[in-house]
């Protein structure tokens, strides 16, 4: 969640050596069409998705960027594909949530700040019943 999956996987290797167990868990996010209302609804404002393998024949992956997004009728055809990416607005800031479970923002918050967020996404997601664990 925190860093590239590589580098995850380095920092979990490294832990479980020093402990001699396993202390993180691997979660990942369902962006499925049965989850889209109850995620549109969990956050003030969807502002991006990008899916691959959508279903129309003519367009193999779609990013939509903007505000009010699931108000647009290529939002729903972007969840008929494999959702690879959500922006969602909280408040002032916004976030990129992948589907292998990392949150992301570029904007530069203290550790304490963004590790509120997460907890908050993940809350979020959590009653949205769309992380898989």
């Amino acid at each position: 969640m925190l860093s590239k999956r590589s580098l995850a996987k380095l920092f979990a290797y490294a832990i479980e050596k020093i402990i001699g167990k396993t202390v993180l868990l691997k979660i990942q996010f369902d962006f499925s069409p049965s989850k889209q209302q109850a995620i549109v609804n969990q956050f003030d404002d969807i502002v991006r998705i990008t899916s691959d393998d959508v279903n129309d024949i003519r367009i193999i992956g779609l990013t939509l960027k903007g505000h009010s997004l699931h108000a647009a009728q290529e939002f729903k055809k972007a969840f008929t594909g494999i959702v690879k990416y959500l922006g969602v607005r909280i408040g002032d800031e916004w976030f990129l949530l992948s589907r292998e479970g990392r949150i992301l923002t570029y904007k530069p918050l203290s550790d304490y700040a963004f590790i509120e967020h997460i907890r908050n996404i993940l809350t979020r997601l959590a009653h949205a019943q769309a992380i898989v664990i």
